[in-house]
């Protein structure tokens, strides 16, 4: 049930984030990834961890994304902040992905090689469809700048599962 409703939530914070910013309403993305990361948090049962890995994975994300767009990697399409600022709307994608890490991608925690292909995969294909829905630009060299967005994901990516252990790791020390 809990992996059945996040993959489920996700895809729809990820489609309520991409369609919402196309279409002029890019506050609607973040809205329904807080309501559904409010679920996750209560259906999961680990609060704590979770809001630490999410506020943890957004700062992350907002850097990363900001610093991508500063390098010409590729341009978001703006809401809120100024550019070259990652805009909200990307930024609660991180934490919505954050809620995949600890549920429906635990399998993957421990598998680093695989981690490694599937983030650097996943991401640049997640990246690459935003810039179908017209929600984000890349810029020339398209097969460079995609190339360097699934780099990007595919250090990050085992590095997320690395920092989930590790608040793990603080927490059972702060109860013992």
């Amino acid at each position: 049930m809990l992996i059945a409703f996040n993959l489920i939530s996700f895809q729809i914070g990820w489609f309520a984030s991409v369609l919402g910013a196309a279409n002029d309403m890019s506050w609607l993305g973040p809205m329904v990834v807080v309501l559904f990361f409010a679920a996750h948090l209560k259906i999961n049962g680990h609060m704590v961890r979770e809001i630490s890995l999410g506020l943890k994975i957004i700062i992350i994300g907002f850097v990363t994304d900001t610093l991508l767009t500063i390098y010409g990697v590729y341009t978001p399409k703006p809401f809120f902040f100024p550019a070259p600022y990652s805009p909200p709307w990307l930024i609660f994608l991180w934490l919505n992905f954050a809620t995949l890490l600890n549920v429906s991608l635990k399998w993957l925690s421990h598998r680093y090689l695989l981690a490694v292909f599937l983030g650097g995969t996943g991401g640049a294909l997640a990246y690459y469809g935003g810039s179908v829905f017209g929600v984000m630009t890349f810029n020339p060299p398209l097969v460079v700048n995609l190339l360097i967005t699934g780099l990007v994901w595919a250090a990050l990516t085992p590095l997320f599962f690395i920092l989930s252990r590790f608040i793990d790791q603080k927490l059972a020390q702060q109860t013992t």
